[in-house]
């Protein structure tokens, strides 16, 4: 995969040997390093869909917050006044 083409390298004869050798344990570890990604973006994934819906619940309250300060003014003008005192 990756080869050396340093000139020393090449004086040394080495051009030709991979530096990423192909052997049963490099292979096991891109293996794990490939399920540990996958574990990653799913993790990922699912934290950006739960931040997503608690952005829309909370828009969903403030419009319904304010539909009903126009519905209700009144309601609300002294559900102020007792929170805010």
């Amino acid at each position: 995969m990756f080869k050396n083409h340093s000139i020393a390298a090449r004086k040394r004869g080495r051009s030709s040997k991979g530096l990423v050798s192909s052997s049963p344990s490099s292979l096991a570890t891109k293996n794990e390093i490939r399920g540990m990604l996958e574990d990653f973006k799913s993790e990922s994934l699912h934290t950006f869909a739960l931040q997503i819906d608690k952005m829309q619940i909370k828009k969903k309250q403030e419009v319904t917050k304010r539909e009903l300060a126009i519905l209700y003014p009144r309601c609300t003008k002294r559900n102020l006044r007792n929170e805010y005192p």
